[in-house]
């Protein structure tokens, strides 16, 4: 169940109905529809756990460019399994149970990154990916914090990193930005800008 970007785990009987509801909110709602569309959805038990992406090799690129994806669950062969971005399938370059590395497809859009296994199409959690032509730095990574409303981006040309981001701040209770970030390790390092 994914309720305003947060996953929930809910412990259940031995038998039970998983399912997905819709309803027009109107008490007397006998001759008004409501509607509603379920994405990424994932059934997880112990017969079949959800796939789960760990880490991706990038948070941006360009049409073909490689990404690997890290996790687990991805079963050991791809057979009619797919990752997919912002719904278009992308070209899968190698598979097992823990990594999978893809080729952006012609015609892929900014938007989430899914791998789905199959047969029964078992949805990942999903990991934002920005499409652009300039694609961040090998080992720079971006993403948003917090309630930002509006989804950020981030790309990297001619030494300039340019960010773009809702929110707001880190300012308020709440801290709601975009963040571009490269991972350190070890003693501790300086930086400058």
């Amino acid at each position: 169940m994914d309720a305003g970007g947060t996953s929930v785990t809910i412990g259940m009987a031995a038998n039970v109905y998983v399912g997905l509801e819709a309803t027009s909110g109107n008490p007397g709602g006998v001759l008004t529809l409501g509607t509603a569309t379920f994405d990424n959805v994932s059934v997880d038990s112990a017969a079949a756990p959800a796939p789960v992406i760990t880490s991706v090799s990038a948070t941006t690129g360009s049409i073909g460019s490689q990404v690997t994806i890290s996790g687990s669950h991805f079963g050991a062969s791809q057979g009619s399994s797919l990752v997919t971005l912002n719904a278009v399938p992308m070209t899968i370059n190698s598979w097992s149970d823990t990594s999978i590395t893809i080729t952006i497809a012609s015609g892929a859009a900014t938007g989430y990154l899914v791998v789905s296994v199959g047969p029964s199409m078992n949805d990942s959690n999903n990991v934002y990916f920005t499409v652009t032509t300039q694609p961040l730095p090998s080992g720079w990574f971006d993403q948003d914090v917090g309630n930002v409303g509006i989804l950020g981006s981030a790309g990297y040309s001619n030494g300039t990193f340019t960010v773009s981001g809702a929110g707001g701040g880190i300012q308020y209770a709440a801290d709601g930005f975009h963040f571009v970030y490269k991972p350190l390790s070890g003693t501790a390092r300086s930086w400058r800008v």
